[in-house]
Parts: structure tokens; sequence; C-alpha cells
């Protein structure tokens, strides 16, 4: 049996590794990209917004505080089954052959990631959201140091999985450290709002099984969607996954990929959205096509929107370009009502269009009581991304 003394001392060394872990990942993640590369990777952010100020950071380094004290009791539980022989946890690589080393890191990682995808999944449950999950999505533009931005509950879900995991998983305290230190770096990467992967010629990812800063970015944005951790598989399995991943990825390459696609899409022809009027190119999620809006021939007071370009044809058998696939549409309250024309099947839908900002639209179409929503991007965001950063001195 362990005294008190004893548990306490357990307690402030794995405290201490877990802090150093949090300030290394994630302050150190918070600072290469902002300070240290910042200029370099300026045309990386995965948006093109203001960054997170200092109270959302306070905020978020209070809270992952909190969720320290947590881990580090549920890893002084760890600590205390290995020296007690609950769990099984060897200290000599030739118990289990080195092998086993690798083998078993890959479980506990692929483990862990089934594990957040399900009890994330969980966690936005209209039931749970609020009590469990709404701290950590007060971040909607989210940091590095939004890792460990957990509430009570949230922090017990996550600290749960890795003595369950421990008691049936045979781990050396090495395959631990790695662990838990791929854990915490990934998980601030995933939140830094800088898009560090690589990506192939055609600006995919090129290794499209692993989640992307963009991929974890666009849950915190959108939380119905990427719900993965590490991995794809299970966001691709359930369908989870944001259908406009792939084209806000290639965006944010900035002037790898987005001048091909800008090239392709003539955006520079397609002129500039207003903020006040619903005029000039937009591209449709996945940027699968580009409508441009303008005034109807036939009825100025009207606007209408003209396919001006289409990636790939069978997306647009039943509308040719040029061809009026957005039809009529009056200011109606916030934004605009008429007829939305979908070129790939023919159907027609009513039609609502809402300007969020100046470089993002709503648009939802209904037919009886079915509705669909997209946000669609502005043209000018688009080209805007496909500058290359300024120099600096």
């Amino acid at each position: 049996m362990f005294c008190l003394s004893t548990l306490a001392g357990l307690y402030s060394g794995v405290f201490a590794e877990d802090l150093a872990r949090y300030v290394i990942a994630a302050g150190g993640t918070h600072l290469a990209v902002n300070l240290a590369f910042g200029p370099a990777l300026a045309h990386r952010r995965v948006r093109d917004e203001p960054r997170p100020g200092t109270r959302q950071i306070a905020r978020e380094v209070a809270a992952s505080l909190r969720t320290v004290v947590i881990f580090a009791a549920f890893g002084t539980t760890i600590a205390a089954g290995a020296q007690a022989g609950l769990l099984p946890v060897y200290l000599h690589i030739a118990d289990y052959g080195p092998a086993w080393l690798a083998v078993s890191l890959a479980l506990l990682i692929v483990g862990h990631d089934t594990w957040f995808y399900w009890s994330h999944r969980l966690l936005h449950h209209p039931r749970l959201f609020r009590p469990l999950h709404r701290l950590h999505h007060r971040s909607h533009n989210p940091t590095a140091f939004t890792a460990y931005s957990f509430n009570f509950g949230e922090a017990f879900v996550h600290a749960t999985y890795l003595p369950l995991a421990l008691a049936v998983i045979p781990a050396h305290p090495l395959v631990i450290f790695l662990f838990t230190a791929h854990m915490i770096l990934r998980n601030a990467i995933g939140h830094c709002g800088t898009e560090l992967f690589p990506a192939t010629r055609d600006g995919r990812p090129l290794l499209d099984w692993l989640t992307t800063v963009t991929h974890h970015d666009l849950h915190h944005e959108n939380g119905r969607c990427n719900l993965g951790l590490y991995f794809t598989w299970w966001d691709r399995f359930c369908g989870t996954e944001h259908p406009a991943y792939l084209a806000r990825f290639r965006a944010a390459l900035g002037r790898t990929a987005m001048p091909v696609l800008a090239a392709a899409f003539g955006l520079t022809l397609l002129g500039e959205a207003r903020a006040d009027t619903l005029s000039g190119g937009w591209a449709s999620e996945g940027l699968s096509l580009v409508v441009r809006f303008a005034p109807c021939e036939v009825d100025a007071a009207r606007v209408c929107g003209r396919l001006a370009h289409v990636r790939d044809a069978s997306d647009a058998r039943h509308v040719a370009i040029g061809g009026v696939m957005v039809d009529g549409l009056r200011a109606n309250g916030d934004g605009w009502d008429g007829r939305l024309n979908d070129p790939a099947t023919g159907r027609v839908y009513r039609g609502h269009i809402r300007l969020i900002d100046r470089d993002t639209m709503e648009l939802k179409g209904c037919t009886g009581p079915v509705c669909k929503r997209q946000i669609w991007r502005s043209t000018r965001w688009l080209e805007r991304m496909t500058r290359p950063p300024v120099p600096f001195p």
C-alpha cells in the first residue's frame, strides 16, 4: 500500500512532467508559428481572420492548468498501479523485445484516436455539450494553447483512456513517454491555425490519412464535422468529414496550390464582391463551380447568378457556362430570396442567400420541407490567398 507522502511525491513528479509537456508543446508551437517563423508562414494561415488576442489565450492557459492537474492525478494512478504490479508496465525491453516498442506505441495511438472520435461525438450531444465541451469551443478561432482548454468533465473523459489502455497493452515507460509527447504535440499543432502539413503537387494532403491543421480548424468553425484527432479514417467512414475540407486545405497552402487553382478559375476576371451588395464571383464548397452575381438583364432591380466556371462537366449538365444558375434574387430582410437551379440535377430550389461578411456567403436551397445549406467564398478572398507574402527585411 502507498502512504500519503509517497502518493504526494508521485503526484508532484507527474504534475511537473505534464506541465512541462504542455508548456513546451503549446508554447513552443505558438511561438514558432507566430513569431519565429511567423512571416514565412503568414500565407499558410487557415483563416483570413485576425489572430486571437491575449484574453482568449489567458482563458485557455487557465483552463489548461486545471486539465494538467486532472491529467496528473490519472498519471499518478498509472505510476502507482505499475509499481504495485496492477498494470503491465515493464522496465526491461528484453521482456517483450524491441519490436513490441513500436507495436505497443501504434496500438496506443490508434486506440486513442478511436476513443477520442467516439467520446468526442458523445460530447457534442445536445445534453452534454454545454456542461462538458462548450469551454473548448469558446475558442472558435483556436490557438496552440486551446489544446488542453477543457471543462472538468471533458478533461476527465480524455484522461480516462490511458489507464484503461495500459490495463490491456503491456508498455515500456519509453512508449508511454512517446505516446504522451505525441498526443500533446499533435494536439497543439492541430489547434495552431497555421497549416504545417505537406501537400502533393495538386494540393492534397501528402499523408491524406492524417488529420491536418485545416481538418481540425474546420471542426472549431463547424462543430458537426471533423471529429477525429490523429486520423481521418473515422470521419470518412462515418460521413462526418467536412465537404469543403480538401478545398480549404488547398486554400491554406497559400502560394503553393492556390495559384494553379486561381488560374483555372480565372479569378481576376470575375471581379470583387462588395460588402453591401450581392455581386462579383463566388466559389461553392469544394470549389467545384464559380458563379458571378450581377443585376438581371430583364430586371435590374433583381440579382442573377451566372455559372462562370465548373471544374467537372458532369456537375453542370443542366446549366451551361454563362447560363443563369441563381435567378431573380430580390432583397428581403437580411438577404436575398429567389430560385436556385442545381446545374447537376436540374432541380429548382427556393433559395435564400445571406452575406455573413464581405467574403462569406450562406446559401440555403429548399424544396418542400427539405433544405440544404452551403457556405461559399468570394473569389476576392481566393485571389487574396494566392498573393505571395510580403517579404520581411
